[in-house]
């Protein structure tokens, strides 16, 4: 009597996983974590490179930027290279936040004697490219390009306020002031 029976082995399902990352605007991007990988037979696989890397480096939109952490190697070349095996990668988000802390704003204070010139306060932003606007008191809002100036004496000192604000990060606001004092003028007979 004579049979026959078959031995099928299938390929062996195995899945890769990024881990999501986030950083600061304004900062390098992190060394990110290595993925992980689960389910394959002990001892195999090893020399799969794990390393993560983000496609749209260079790419800092504030925001979430979907699946853009993998690890080199797509599903294909994987395949190809081990033919026991499926894979399933799960790429990573990478998320820019906006920077709370960085971006600052100053300006010294004006103290003048009265010379019929008009005076007012110069900001300054910590980080070069941030926009600078000044309190406008008739519309209660930043939005004056020139700091109001004083020319005649003024009532004690006259604060000045102002604001930065640059892409990515948080607004910075500051005041100065400005001081218009009386000329002393002697007249002689």
């Amino acid at each position: 009597a004579t049979g026959e029976a078959t031995v099928t082995i299938t390929k062996r399902e195995v899945t890769i996983t990024a881990v999501d990352a986030s950083k600061v605007y304004g900062e390098a991007d992190p060394v990110f974590a290595n993925a992980t990988m689960k389910d394959h037979v002990d001892g195999e696989l090893e020399d799969i490179d794990l390393s993560v890397r983000r496609s749209d480096a260079g790419d800092d939109t504030l925001g979430k930027h979907e699946d853009v952490l993998s690890i080199s190697s797509s599903k294909e070349e994987l395949e190809a290279a081990y033919t026991n095996y499926t894979f399933t990668i799960n790429p990573a988000d990478f998320t820019v936040n906006r920077n709370e802390k960085t971006l600052t704003v100053s300006a010294d204070n004006v103290n003048k004697v009265y010379d019929g010139n008009s005076y007012g306060v110069e900001a300054s932003a910590g980080i070069a490219g941030a926009t600078i606007k000044y309190w406008n008191e008739k519309t209660k809002a930043y939005d004056l390009d020139e700091a109001p100036e004083y020319t005649n004496v003024t009532n004690g000192a006259e604060t000045v306020k102002f604001q930065a604000s640059l892409y990515g990060y948080k607004d910075a606001t500051g005041e100065a002031t400005v001081t218009i004092t009386k000329r002393e003028v002697t007249i002689t007979a």
